[in-house]
């Protein structure tokens, strides 16, 4: 195997599985968004499953969903470079 091919393979960790050889077809910014969305998912269970937040302090409810508008709106706009770049 070539030395690309062995940095792509420790590259190709489960954090990122979506990164690994799609630079090309999907674009880097595109795979990186998409790598990034699952820290989202992960932020969404938090709230909604294990309710980690059930009974907040005031203001905490606004926080976290101006952290949710922020943190898509931030993906958003890595997907978008790609077509905007």
């Amino acid at each position: 195997m070539r030395p690309s091919g062995w940095l792509r393979m420790i590259r190709c960790d489960n954090s990122r599985p979506i990164e690994c050889g799609r630079g090309g077809r999907a674009g880097f910014a595109i795979s990186y968004g998409l790598g990034q969305g699952a820290t989202l998912i992960a932020a969404l269970w938090g709230v909604f499953v294990w309710r980690e937040f059930k009974n907040p302090a005031r203001g905490v409810t606004a926080l976290l969903t101006l952290m949710f508008v922020c943190f898509i709106a931030g993906l958003g706009v890595i997907v978008l470079s790609r077509t905007l770049g």
